[in-house]
């Protein structure tokens, strides 16, 4: 349990680590951005076929996070940033898709790992009645940096572009609107654009990693202090922890996400595509749309103490869902707007980011409560591995049937509408009466995850 006064190490090591987090949100608003649009350009299959290289990726993160209570946070942390920085530099030097394919792969894992360290290293290291706004914080800021990054990569692209061409930005910006009418030079040139911002992604990992040297931690910051048993003993104690990891709470709740992650992840990995290549919105003013989404999960993750406190952690969750359903349903029109498609679309976006994402803070936390803490890597490597089977299977799905017409693109809105629904029909008949204010709770007693391990904590 973690002293009411804030220990001065563990406050530094939080701040350390948002810093390098905010970096890593820099990186990311390259990766999701100009990163899959250069994909797309040098080796569209694997774009195509993205969830099934996710599900894969997802697969070396479960079983990396095995050990991050054997090796600390810090290790895992700067050999991440390591691999990546390599993996996104050789994506640009080799345009093999194979070669692609694998370095993608390492790339995803190691930008993943620090997704999927924070809410272990801030549950291990902030007060109990600071966790959700910590979250929050650390949420919103790696959103900004990642905002800030998103708005600027497209127009750098194309700054870039024109330069090469030698022709007017504005001319640039046109071009960029149907990649696929470009001439082979021009496509040579416009792909050389992409990579000199995938070489700033590198510096910025590289930033990210050095940072994390300065982390100061200790074995007990992410290892329970009990007496080591060994032989059959110890295989005992370890399986029966493991355990914990089955129960009815457990299992529900993570069908719950199942399902929300297959609906998120064969629309919002497309964004760029969908409007650049199907509704023909200029490359740069792409960017200006996805930064302000981005934007909007920031608003979001700012209002998630306060949603909390007014509704709960499942009511947030499930009640912000329910508002985003009417958007997606829009979405697939977005053509019969005319002219006002940009603006338009870049507000349904901006609505829909926000909503689906101001419960993020609340989620983590409160997922990361269910089990003590060192179980808590092993319950992310759970998480991790069942979204990597549902990535692999809709990988497949998108590759060889949803995508492999052009409006498949627009259709995907529907099946995530319908996946929202039943995620929300969900966690409120299994959830809420049980666990709508379980933070609140814990802010007034004391952490029920860091005491031994109650079977009645997840179990009805």
């Amino acid at each position: 349990m973690i002293d009411e006064q804030w220990n001065h190490r563990f406050k530094k090591n939080c701040y350390i680590f948002i810093f390098s987090y905010a970096v890593m949100g820099m990186v990311t608003g390259i990766t999701n951005n100009t990163f899959f649009s250069y994909l797309d350009l040098v080796a569209p299959n694997i774009v195509k076929g993205m969830g099934m290289y996710t599900a894969i990726s997802s697969a070396l993160v479960s079983i990396l996070l095995l050990f991050v209570h054997k090796i600390g946070y810090k290790k895992t942390l700067i050999v991440s940033a390591v691999a990546s920085a390599i993996a996104l530099a050789m994506c640009v030097i080799i345009h093999q898709p194979t070669v692609i394919a694998v370095m993608y792969i390492i790339s995803f894992v190691g930008i993943a790992m620090f997704d999927y360290t924070y809410p272990l290293l801030l549950t291990s290291y902030v007060p109990d009645d600071q966790q959700v706004t910590m979250f929050s914080r650390t949420m919103y800021i790696n959103l900004l940096t990642q905002a800030v990054v998103t708005f600027f990569g497209g127009k750098w692209v194309v700054a870039i572009f024109s330069h090469l061409l030698h022709v007017s930005y504005d001319k640039a910006s046109y071009l960029s609107e149907n990649p696929s009418a470009l001439t082979a030079a021009q496509r040579t040139l416009y792909i050389h654009s992409y990579e000199k911002i995938v070489y700033i992604a590198v510096a910025l990992v590289v930033v990210a990693a050095i940072a994390c040297f300065f982390l100061k931690e200790k074995q007990s910051d992410y290892q329970e202090q009990e007496g080591e048993l060994q032989g059959f003993e110890g295989v005992k104690r370890e399986v029966s922890m493991y355990k914990q990891l089955f129960t009815k709470d457990i299992l529900l709740w993570m069908l719950y996400l199942v399902i929300i992650q297959i609906g998120a992840s064969i629309i919002t990995p497309y964004f760029p595509i969908y409007l650049n290549n199907f509704l023909h919105i200029g490359r740069g003013t792409v960017s200006t749309i996805l930064s302000l989404q981005t934007l909007a999960m920031v608003i979001g993750y700012l209002l998630a103490p306060w949603l909390e406190k007014k509704l709960g952690a499942i009511g947030s969750i499930g009640g912000l869902l329910i508002l985003v359903i009417p958007l997606l349903l829009i979405m697939p029109h977005g053509a019969m707007f005319g002219a006002q498609t940009p603006l338009i679309i870049g507000v349904i976006l901006f609505f829909r980011s926000g909503l689906a994402n101001a419960s993020m803070p609340i989620q983590q936390s409160l997922q990361m409560n269910f089990v003590r803490k060192d179980l808590r890597p092993a319950f992310s490597s759970f998480m991790t591995i069942v979204y990597a089977i549902a990535a692999f299977f809709t990988g497949i799905f998108t590759r060889y049937f949803l995508f492999v017409r052009p409006e498949g693109y627009g259709n995907a809105y529907y099946i995530t509408s319908v996946m929202y629904t039943i995620g929300t029909i969900l966690i409120y008949v299994v959830f809420f009466k049980k666990y709508n204010r379980i933070l609140s709770k814990k802010n007034k007693e004391e952490d029920p995850a860091d005491e031994p391990v109650k079977a009645e904590a997840t179990e009805e």
